[in-house]
């Protein structure tokens, strides 16, 4: 398995992968979802989107995954303090894929690009009845902030403080300098 940034080729594999996920999700909540092909029609918008990242797992040449991260910054309210971030915009694992250790490289690739890039933290959403979702971030290491919010933050190589004035935490030099062209190889099985 491979994990590398998406390319224009990749856009009829992506909208597989968003239908599967558009289906799974109107089974899931069908109060809420109906089936669509509006969600495959923007894919071709990411690429002209400089603030979007959108990187693909692949297999024997077929996509098995995607993950979406454009960077956000907090709404301009006068009580908000103004911040940076990524957006875990969508991260699709094909079913059969799932369980396999896709979604963490995936994952891997956001935090390597969000850390690489000196952003903070990482945030997603997720539908609440999404059982299986909510433990896989829960395992990546989000807190539960509030609704279906989820923040994740990222520790940098500075030395120093942080932007709180509270001491940064040592960690790994390993972790730091991995990128996904160093994630570890899984097998295409």
């Amino acid at each position: 398995m491979r994990i590398r940034k998406a390319i224009a080729n990749d856009v009829a594999g992506i909208r597989r992968l968003l239908d599967e996920q558009n289906t799974f999700n109107t089974e899931l909540q069908p109060t809420v979802f109906r089936r669509s092909s509006v969600p495959s029609l923007r894919v071709e918008s990411i690429f002209d989107d400089e603030a979007s990242q959108m990187w693909v797992a692949e297999c024997q040449g077929r996509l098995v995954g995607f993950i979406e991260f454009p960077i956000r910054e907090t709404k301009n309210l006068p009580v908000l303090v103004p911040r940076t971030y990524v957006y875990i915009q969508e991260l699709i694992v094909s079913e059969a894929w799932q369980s396999r250790g896709v979604g963490t490289e995936l994952m891997e690739a956001a935090r390597s690009w969000t850390r690489d890039h000196g952003i903070r933290s990482l945030r997603t959403s997720v539908v609440p009845h999404n059982e299986s979702a909510l433990a896989f971030y829960r395992r990546q290491g989000f807190d539960d902030l509030y609704g279906n919010h989820r923040s994740l933050p990222i520790r940098h190589p500075c030395r120093g403080m942080s932007d709180a004035g509270h001491p940064r935490p040592r960690t790994d030099e390993a972790l730091l300098s991995s990128t996904v062209s160093q994630a570890k190889k899984l097998p295409c099985v």
